[in-house]
């Protein structure tokens, strides 16, 4: 098994937000049901990062709009004496 380095720059094992994430899914995971096959898991997993980078985009829409209103604002009240 390859570690990789996470964000933190320390291994995925020793990373805390990654184990603060993993008790927080082993809280929430339903005790009594089957496990789900791989295929559903694979592609539930997929409609998250898709709804993720689509929630991102629009994030950075929402703070490009917010830039130029800052900048007009800006220019706005320093043009005036």
């Amino acid at each position: 098994m390859v570690k990789k380095l996470g964000k933190t720059g320390k291994l995925n094992g020793q990373d805390p937000l990654r184990e603060q994430a993993r008790a927080r899914l082993a809280r929430s995971l339903p005790s009594g049901e089957p496990p789900r096959s791989t295929e559903d898991l694979l592609h539930e997993l997929h409609t998250y990062q898709i709804e993720l980078e689509i929630q991102n985009e629009a994030l950075r829409e929402s703070r490009h709009a917010l830039k130029i209103s800052h900048d007009a604002t800006w220019i706005c009240m320093n043009s005036h004496p």
